[in-house]
């Protein structure tokens, strides 16, 4: 397992796992009886990866089984810790919070999301690139803006109907900012994995 941060400031702790460099061991020595069901269901080779890889750095954090469940699609914890879950090609990241609804998303930096951004962001969240820096790219920008929304959408007890462009982001700069829907609002943080990829951590203030 590796620990990519603990964070004070965040209340959270942040678990980083590469899922194509698991060391195989018997599933049966950290998964439960209705784990190994569920695993043995899944085709995908990449998916079975991502599987044990959250199911590892959740046994080896919290040392025992069967912490992970899901109640309406949204992981949680039965030791109470608020959890998010993100991955993206081989990186597996998990973040527990033990005081408030956290939400994590992490997203390779790539061209095709210029193409995308009037899908998911307004005119005057584009123009908030002069805060973050002049030596970040448009399509870093971009990804940074794109795994806000995502992260504030996995804080939200009640999903239905709210999409990307009901979430609003605002940046202070590269490294932090805030997102709201409605009235409730979020602090953002992002971080850098391996300098292609952008981890923004959403926390409901």
């Amino acid at each position: 397992m590796s620990t990519l941060f603990i964070n004070k400031d965040l209340n959270s702790v942040f678990l980083h796992l590469n899922s194509d460099k698991i060391k195989k061991k018997p599933v049966e020595s950290f998964l439960t009886a209705e784990e190994i069901h569920d695993y043995k269901k899944i085709i995908s080779e990449s998916r079975k990866n991502e599987f044990i890889a959250i199911r590892t750095l959740l046994y080896n954090y919290y040392n025992h089984k069967g912490e992970l469940y899901y109640s309406n699609k949204k992981p949680k914890l039965k030791n109470k810790s608020y959890i998010s879950i993100s991955h993206k090609k081989e990186h597996v990241i998990v973040a527990t919070n033990l005081k408030n609804q956290i939400g994590i998303d992490v997203e390779k930096i790539d061209e095709k999301i210029i193409y995308l951004k009037n899908k998911f962001c307004s005119e005057n969240e584009i123009k908030q690139k002069w805060k973050t820096s002049d030596l970040i790219e448009e399509k870093e920008f971009l990804t940074m803006l794109w795994c806000a929304k995502e992260a504030t959408y996995k804080c939200l007890e009640n999903q239905e109907n709210i999409f990307l462009n009901n979430i609003n982001v605002s940046l202070s700069n590269c490294i932090e900012g805030e997102s709201y829907v409605g009235t409730d609002f979020y602090r953002l943080m992002f971080f850098k994995i391996d300098k292609d990829y952008v981890l923004c951590h959403a926390e409901k203030k």
